[in-house]
């Protein structure tokens, strides 16, 4: 294929180390957690708990069908432009044309469904579901088209978009649920609004920045883009799942209430996920193509991320009682135990998402696709065992919820351990060094000195 109308490499961006480019996203994203959270305490005063139930139903219906029928788009797409076989311009293309089609195959299918008696499509109102359906393209491409920033290492841009959709997402809540009084309904058009203004927001900057404009896609681009896709699209569609699969197994045998419960406790514990998404944004595009992956660099990476996330883990739980009360209402009380069942789980997946990186970036999306699988199976055998069971409750489910990460992150881990050849210290055992190495990168960062990147080695 030919490479002339392929975009700058992602090594010829900003003169940052990565370090510099998570903590920019870090700055950014601290806005970010605080919207979120906001809006989630909206929703818990807004919705109570059966509300928040049937709200949660809908939004993963929504984004899960925008993941399934649309086959690794946008890891494709992505990956495809970081190592030049199509431009941009050709990316956003195949990227529309995929999420259309895609999604209007998931319309077609689901639609009867939301007509039907199955129990599952009872946990919310018929307009409700109509509303699911509005996300299932809005989503996908939001998503998609995120990543191609991201992949042109455009992260300060992306911290202002991401934090503007949950802005617009909060304020439509207070509007159309609060002052309004549409209840769900207002929630759903609220998010639906916050994706339609990051679409134009991204689309915007890319056109003014990165010479985004209209360019066919040629058959070869669509080859690589969805041969790179399907490949990690079992991982997509199970990543997907990562933080709504016992939302959705709860949908089909649980109350409204208990799923308002579930999706209150995961949407707080997810929240914890910004330091790796953050760490993955700015990774990926350094190592992809690369063939050894840089594991030395993920090592630290992975170090530095289990301990930052086990730090805020302990500080949550040591004052999540008095956190729920406030932040959700008395109502939403019985999360706390679901919150200390889930911790481990957090702590899993926030190590797995370096490993996930590296396997990313090395070409073999099929170690992520196994890991994820495995730690599906597990969460829905455990989930009707520990659930199911009527001992455990909720608790059961969040218990079958962390079982399921921590299986997951061992499979990564052991791949990762004999593809590199690197040992059990080398990898997970903290350094002194690597202290020194975080704060002098924050500082640096801080001061907005570019620099070189360092030799993890070194640290």
């Amino acid at each position: 294929m030919r490479n002339a109308a392929a975009p700058p490499r992602p090594d010829a961006a900003p003169n940052t180390t990565v370090e510099q480019e998570v903590i920019i996203q870090l700055l950014a994203r601290a806005g970010l957690l605080l919207a979120t959270l906001l809006t989630h305490s909206l929703l818990a005063y807004l919705l109570l708990t059966e509300g928040r139930g049937a709200y949660a139903i809908c939004i993963v219906l929504g984004g899960m069908l925008g993941v399934i029928f649309t086959p690794g788009a946008d890891r494709g797409a992505q990956y495809a432009m970081m190592v030049r076989q199509i431009s941009l311009s050709q990316s956003l293309a195949i990227l529309v044309a995929i999420c259309l089609v895609g999604s209007a195959a998931a319309i077609l299918l689901t639609l009867p469904l939301i007509h039907s008696d199955l129990t599952f499509f009872q946990q919310a109102d018929r307009n409700s579901f109509y509303l699911a359906m509005l996300l299932v393209p809005l989503s996908a491409f939001s998503v998609a088209i995120q990543r191609q920033a991201a992949a042109l290492r455009r992260f300060a841009r992306i911290g202002l978009i991401v934090l503007a959709r949950a802005v617009v997402i909060m304020l439509g809540i207070l509007l159309l649920t609060w002052q309004r009084g549409w209840g769900v309904e207002g929630a759903l058009a609220a998010v639906a609004l916050g994706h339609l203004a990051a679409m134009g927001l991204f689309l915007g900057d890319l056109r003014r920045n990165c010479g985004l404009g209209w360019e066919r896609p040629t058959w070869a681009g669509f080859r690589y883009t969805l041969n790179y896709g399907l490949r990690f699209h079992i991982a997509r569609i199970v990543a997907a799942f990562d933080d709504r699969i016992i939302t959705l197994l709860l949908g089909l045998v649980a109350t409204r209430s208990e799923i308002g419960l579930f999706a209150a406790a995961s949407g707080v514990m997810f929240r914890l996920a910004t330091l790796p998404n953050a760490l993955g944004d700015a990774l990926l595009p350094r190592i992809a193509g690369d063939a050894t992956g840089q594991p030395a660099m993920m090592a630290l990476y992975l170090r530095l991320v289990s301990l930052l996330t086990g730090a805020v883990l302990i500080l949550l739980l040591a004052v999540s009682q008095p956190v729920v009360r406030l932040a959700l209402s008395e109502n939403f009380l019985p999360v706390v135990p679901l919150l200390w069942a889930m911790a481990p789980g957090i702590y899993a997946f926030a190590a797995a998402k370096i490993f996930e990186i590296y396997f990313s970036g090395v070409n073999r999306p099929l170690v992520c696709s196994w890991a994820l699988w495995i730690g599906l199976v597990s969460n829905i055998a455990a989930f009707f065992i520990l659930y199911g069971s009527g001992q455990f409750g909720l608790v059961g489910a969040a218990y079958a919820f962390s079982l399921g990460m921590v299986l997951r992150c061992a499979f990564m881990a052991v791949i990762f351990h004999r593809s590199t050849g690197m040992g059990l210290a080398a990898v997970w055992l903290l350094r002194p060094g690597d202290i020194v190495f975080l704060w002098d990168e924050i500082r640096r960062a801080l001061r907005r000195r570019p620099g070189k990147d360092r030799n993890p080695d070194a640290a």
